[in-house]
Formats: structure tokens, C-alpha cells, sequence
């Protein structure tokens, strides 16, 4: 909005209109605005102690706002690293140079160290997180294969039963890929632990 209407709206408030307009408008005003207002009321000596509490709250929510965005980033770069060493380990890379890259990518050593050494036991639990959606997409499509039989029974055709078969077979598909991806990157992950003795024994 243009500042010069802003600034003759707050013009022609009264005393008792601009407080109550600070009062209940002052923390949803953009930056912009809420300075005009505060120029108003300074001008006219008055409103120091709200404005004040408003700005402290301003600066208040600004910092949690802040904190909240700085967690999201954090949990943001922590689900790229882990996927990035996951799709690393499919492809055969080595721990370390997984771990290197982890460090490229702004994670800090402790970290990387952890995620590097957890792999085998993440990918266990998204092996077994597959095995289940396998079965859930069986039991889907058995019940829509159910629902079909029996609306051809009744003679009536089953949109129903379709969609069950078919989001059941679906199901069964993206866990079976899932499982097998996971099971790669478990059995490269067997691999070097292998290579790594044979090493220390030679």
C-alpha cells in the first residue's frame, strides 16, 4: 500500500481511534506500517508504553520465527544427508567417501559419522518397513478382488473394488522397489565390511 495513504489514514484518526487502532491492528501491520504509525504517535507525544509492549512482542515473535526456520533448515539438510547416503551406498560408494561428501554438504563430522555408521541399521528398518506395505498392498488387493466377485454376483459393476485393486497392486510395487533398493544398498554395505577384513587380514 502506498505510504503516503497509509501516513493521512492515521492522519485523520483521532487520539482515541490510532490507540485503539494500535491495540488491535499494531502486530499485524507490515514493517512499513507499524514505522508510519509509530512516527504518528510520536508526533503526537503519545502511546509510548504500547508501543513499546508491541514492539517487544514484534522483535519477540521475529526471534521464535527465526528459531523455527533455523530447525526446519536443519531438519531439511538432515533428510538430504540421509538420503544422500543411502542412494551413495546403493551405488557401491565407499563409507568414506559418503562421509566426505556429507561434509561437503554442510554437515558437521560427529554427524556425518553417525549417519554413515547407522546406514546397515536404517536400512534394516525400511527393508522391514517394505516387507510390510508388501503385505498391506496384498490384503488391499485381495479385498478388492473380493468386492469385485461380489458385485459381478449382484451384477453390478464395482468402482470400488477397482480402486481397491488397483491402489493394492500399486502398493505392492513401490514397497517391492523399496525393498530392493534398501536390500542393495545392505548388501554393499556387507560388501565393504567384507573388503575391509580381507583387507586387515592380508
Amino acid at each position: 500500500m502506498d505510504p503516503v495513504r497509509i501516513r493521512e489514514a492515521y492522519t485523520r484518526m483521532n487520539d482515541a481511534e490510532i490507540l485503539t487502532f494500535l491495540k488491535e491492528e499494531g502486530l499485524k501491520l507490515s514493517g512499513d506500517a507499524f514505522l508510519i504509525l509509530r512516527e504518528e504517535l510520536k508526533k503526537r507525544n503519545m502511546g509510548a508504553d504500547q508501543l513499546a509492549a508491541i514492539e517487544h512482542e514484534i522483535i519477540l515473535r521475529a526471534s521464535i520465527n527465526k528459531e523455527r526456520a533455523a530447525d526446519q533448515l536443519n531438519n531439511d539438510l538432515y533428510a538430504d544427508a540421509i538420503a544422500f547416503a543411502f542412494s551413495q551406498k546403493e551405488k557401491g560408494s565407499r563409507d568414506y567417501d559418503i562421509y566426505v561428501g556429507l561434509i561437503e554438504k554442510g554437515i558437521n563430522e560427529e554427524y556425518s559419522n553417525i549417519i554413515v555408521n547407522r546406514l546397515d541399521e536404517g536400512a534394516k528398518n525400511l527393508i522391514e518397513d517394505a516387507r510390510t506395505g508388501i503385505i498391506t498392498g496384498w490384503v488391499i488387493s485381495i479385498l478388492g478382488v473380493a468386492a469385485i466377485l461380489v458385485t459381478i454376483e449382484i451384477k453390478y459393476f464395482s468402482f470400488l473394488g477397482i480402486m481397491l485393486l488397483l491402489s493394492g497392486i500399486l502398493t505392492i510395487i513401490a514397497s517391492s522397489r523399496k525393498r530392493s533398493r534398501y536390500e542393495k544398498v545392505l548388501e554393499n554395505i556387507k560388501l565393504e565390511e567384507q573388503n575391509r577384513k580381507g583387507q586387515t587380514t592380508l
